[in-house]
């Protein structure tokens, strides 16, 4: 991965493992597990692509044709 989403990253990690841990209850000793599952999380939103315009599900659910349909 490069660095130019590195502070950004780090920051969605953070917050992230935070609103995990909150949500256990605050639990003692969990950090780690908190902040792996939070950075496969924010990088799998980080590499997820971006289309725009939802997939074919999306458009079923709507209606939508695709272009040139």
């Amino acid at each position: 991965m490069n660095g130019e989403h590195e502070p950004d990253r780090e920051t969605r990690v953070r917050e992230a493992a935070y609103f995990m841990w909150e949500s256990e209850g605050r639990p003692d000793g969990e950090a780690d597990r908190h902040w792996a599952a939070a950075e496969k999380l924010v990088d799998s939103e980080i590499d997820a692509p971006r289309t725009g315009g939802g997939d074919a599900r999306d458009r079923e659910a709507t209606g939508a044709r695709p272009a040139g349909s």
